[in-house]
């Protein structure tokens, strides 16, 4: 097909006019559009799975205004074909033509699509000549607060990168303190959703943009993922910010590992939370001067990492009973979600291979629990500078190798040590379990509460951490530590601790007992929520 074939002419009402023929060039990216948008869509029942030519699609990242503009040709290379999605001024979708000649009748605004046989190498340039003057658009919803799917590249990580870290701030840095993960060109995709409040337009002001860092209650992008924490994210809207979250595998990883479950603070997840940004502020009305960031439960592996993720402006993080440390949460995931562990452990170098383990003639489920937990451990020996730079509370802190690896033994000894029978992977290792225990350290005898009463964490973003005590899920004193550590250099932290008896792991958010109060909310007046809700959005307004 040639770019005379594709030739025609199209107008709408209103908006300048002019007879000036002039070629103008708009950006492509590779993914599918559904009904115009960038889409994840079900292939065989599997929400997280895209049919392999993914990439042999390009579409426009912008939407171009054709009112009262004449469309004359759109330069669709051989063997490509072309097809362009029509939208009213509302941001309605009005359907797709082939041509410039034949779009629906009241289409104020276009966006592009080629296909081809085989995969495009790189982002694709479309020009296009037209009469008129052209103006560009980012994407709008017609369904506001509803989700709307995305797709977009992102990276494989590949290496550790050193760095100089941050000078004048940091405290006693060690030579595994201040590096960084980096990742290779090589295409890959991940997918997600985008939700936007109900002062959002294409051209107004700009609003602030939420990532939404998920746990374990977050994975299924299908249409019934915004039930997730619904009211928790129609409160965040509800006060002008729009939301985003992704999924963090990639096609990479759910193919090649069989993923189920969060992905531990791992290199490509947080590659997919920087492209993620990227793609939405390229292709939404939000700011672009940084992003806020907030998540629940195993979603804090990730949110606690944002802090130090190159390529993101993050303004400030809220958890809500966060999992700190992925070593000492491990034992829990690694027991149903074992491709999680060994997508993390490859992404450092390291072939842990749990989710080929096979159970032992005779075995009990308890021992065979305990075998995949000692893989992890053993894993670990001598790997002690790379888990520890994935691990959002043992990343940033001052503490020697030898003292670190001394901390996380004592930790999986004391899980080994516990007898739970079947419930022995609801319990992740807790600190306060072994704050007592006796470790050795270059030689001399102390205890893990003694290392860490004087390790320190800089961490530059300000966060903040709701948690009950009587959290049986996450660990108060894990939670409790990591912020105590950046206090003690002035970093911008703070640990709220939740009243006792309302509700444990969600007294944060959903359980009956959880304390509520009441807040006016910029655009549903006064509503009803969790003091933790509205503590998170205060958080988020002071910064």
């Amino acid at each position: 097909m040639t770019a005379a074939e594709n030739a025609g002419s199209s107008s709408g009402g209103g908006g300048e006019t002019s007879d000036i023929q002039r070629t103008i060039k708009m950006q492509m990216q590779g993914g599918k559009l559904v009904n115009g948008y960038p889409i994840q869509y079900t292939v065989a029942g599997n929400p997280l799975i895209v049919e392999s030519n993914f990439f042999n699609y390009c579409h426009t990242t912008l939407m171009l205004n054709v009112e009262n503009c004449s469309l004359v040709s759109v330069g669709v290379e051989s063997g490509e074909t072309l097809r362009i999605f029509c939208y009213a001024g509302n941001g309605s979708y009005l359907g797709y033509a082939d041509t410039v000649s034949t779009l629906s009748n009241g289409t104020c605004f276009v966006k592009f699509m080629v296909s081809k046989s085989s995969a495009y190498d790189g982002a694709r340039m479309l020009t296009i000549t037209m009469k008129g003057v052209p103006k560009f658009y980012k994407n709008d919803s017609p369904n506001r607060q509803e989700c709307l799917y995305l797709q977009f590249e992102t990276q494989i990580p590949a290496s550790f990168e050193a760095t100089s870290g941050e000078a004048g701030t940091r405290t006693g840095s060690t030579d595994s303190f201040a590096k960084h993960f980096i990742g290779k060109n090589e295409r890959v995709y991940d997918n997600g959703y985008i939700m936007l409040p109900p002062n959002y337009s294409i051209d107004g002001t700009p609003v602030p943009l939420v990532l939404y860092v998920h746990g374990t209650n977050g994975l299924n992008f299908s249409g019934a993922s915004s039930a997730n924490y619904k009211e928790l994210k129609q409160f965040i809207l509800n006060n002008g910010y729009a939301i985003a979250d992704c999924s963090g595998i990639t096609n990479y990883y759910y193919t090649n590992f069989g993923v189920n479950g969060e992905s531990f603070g791992a290199p490509s997840m947080l590659s997919c939370l920087r492209n993620l940004v990227k793609f939405v502020t390229e292709n939404y009305n939000v700011c672009t001067d940084g992003v806020y960031a907030y998540g629940k439960s195993a979603g804090g592996f990730n949110l606690m990492m944002m802090c130090s993720v190159q390529g993101i402006n993050v303004k400030a993080i809220g958890g809500l009973a966060p999992a700190i440390s992925a070593l000492f949460s491990a034992p829990l995931h690694c027991n149903g979600n074992e491709g999680t562990v060994d997508m993390t452990a490859d992404q450092i170098g390291i072939d842990l291979g749990i989710r080929s383990m096979t159970k032992n003639n005779g075995e009990s489920d308890l021992d065979f629990a305990k075998r995949k937990v000692t893989a992890v451990k053993t894993a670990f020996d001598g790997n002690v500078k790379k888990w520890r730079q994935i691990d959002s509370f043992f990343s940033g802190m001052d503490l020697t190798d030898e003292q670190v690896q001394a901390i996380v033994d004592a930790g999986f000894n004391q899980k080994l040590a516990q007898t739970q029978g079947a419930n022995y992977v609801c319990a992740a290792i807790n600190l306060s379990n072994i704050l007592t225990t006796a470790i050795t350290v270059n030689g001399s005898s102390t205890t893990v509460g003694a290392v860490l009463n004087s390790a320190k964490r800089w961490i530059k973003t300000p966060t903040t951490i709701w948690v009950a005590a009587d959290d049986t899920a996450v660990s108060y004193t894990n939670c409790k530590t990591f912020i105590e550590m950046a206090q003690r250099v002035g970093s911008p932290c703070h640990l709220r601790s939740m009243t006792q008896e309302t509700g444990g792991h969600h007294s944060v958010d959903t359980d009956s007992n959880a304390p509520k109060v009441g807040y006016k909310t910029k655009f549903a007046g006064i509503v009803n929520v969790p003091i933790a809700y509205a503590e998170l959005v205060d958080w988020f307004n002071r910064w």
